[in-house]
């Protein structure tokens, strides 16, 4: 009597159990999808075999060890914020070469500087007169307020009274006194040329005194650097 109350039993419970399997289902159905694009690297949410997030009509299915430390950003709809680009320096640019300028080297110039004759001499004479020798001090001032002399040339006029080959001895003698003087004065004075011209190459009128005056005179050519 007893397997015959166990045999008719076993449908009951046969279908008690189908049914059950098949509620399981619908719930599981209508609560649980699986969505694999979603990876779980804690233990937060639930998740499948493959570690792939298990989701329900509100997102990701949490776990009892969740919490906003360990929460997943694609399971809660936070978007990350995109990694900021690495900074990349500009590399600095080399600063210009600075040229520099080569000063331009002092550039020679040639200065001519005259001393009248009367200034210098008595008449028909080369020997210096006291002031004469004031004069020709002054000349020799000019001459060391200028730098890197190269030369110096010194030339000897008169007027054209008396003969002509007077005048030329004259204008040659007083030329050398003068070239003299400097050179007692200026130790090494580069003079390379002492030279009398005579009566032919005025400046002035000889038909007057003043121009007469004019004529009678020593010339300094000199070149160098001059300091203005």
């Amino acid at each position: 009597m007893n397997n015959k109350k166990l045999i008719n039993s076993l449908p009951v419970a046969f279908a008690a159990g189908l049914f059950g399997l098949l509620l399981s289902s619908a719930s599981l159905a209508h609560f649980v999808s699986i969505d694999g694009s979603v990876e779980i690297d804690n233990d937060a949410y639930w998740k499948t075999g493959d570690g792939k997030a298990v989701q329900s009509s509100s997102g990701c299915v949490r776990s009892s060890k969740y919490s906003e430390d360990n929460q997943i950003a694609a399971c809660e709809g936070i978007e990350e914020e995109p990694e900021a680009p690495p900074v990349v320096e500009e590399p600095q640019a080399e600063p210009e070469p600075v040229e520099e300028v080569e000063e331009a080297p002092p550039q020679e110039t040639t200065r001519t500087l005259n001393v009248a004759g009367n200034a210098l001499f008595a008449t028909n004479s080369a020997e210096l007169t006291g002031d004469g020798e004031a004069a020709l001090l002054d000349l020799v001032t000019q001459l060391r307020a200028m730098q890197e002399i190269s030369s110096i040339q010194v030339e000897g006029h008169t007027d054209n009274r008396g003969s002509v080959e007077y005048n030329q001895g004259l204008s040659e003698r007083r030329a050398k006194t003068v070239a003299d003087y400097i050179t007692t004065q200026i130790p090494g004075a580069p003079i390379n040329s002492v030279i009398g011209i005579g009566e032919v190459n005025p400046i002035a009128s000889n038909q007057t005194a003043e121009g007469r005056q004019a004529n009678r005179r020593v010339e300094v050519t000199v070149t160098g650097v001059i300091v203005e």
